[in-house]
């Protein structure tokens, strides 16, 4: 995501692109960019809980961190879904 453009040292606000025209002498432009954030959502159903941080925001290359599907006694977790005894 560009976060901001400088045209000759002058910020021009986050452009995707520019164009410079009736040029009649050297210009400079620089970009600068923010890293992507990705949101990490872990659901539940209603016969278990997720246990760690079940919202967690990560940045691109990032890594999340570890949670556990926890199923309500009487059920159990098969192969990631819950199912009633």
């Amino acid at each position: 995501m560009v976060e901001d453009v400088l045209v000759d040292d002058q910020s021009v606000g986050p452009l995707d692109e520019y164009t410079f025209t009736a040029v009649n002498q050297n210009h400079t432009i620089h970009a600068s960019f923010t890293p992507a954030i990705y949101t990490l959502l872990y659901l539940s159903e209603p016969a278990g809980t997720i246990e760690g941080e079940a919202t967690q925001l990560i940045p691109h290359g990032g890594t999340g961190t570890p949670v556990t599907a926890v199923a309500f006694p009487s059920y159990h977790l098969l192969a990631g879904v819950t199912v009633a005894p």
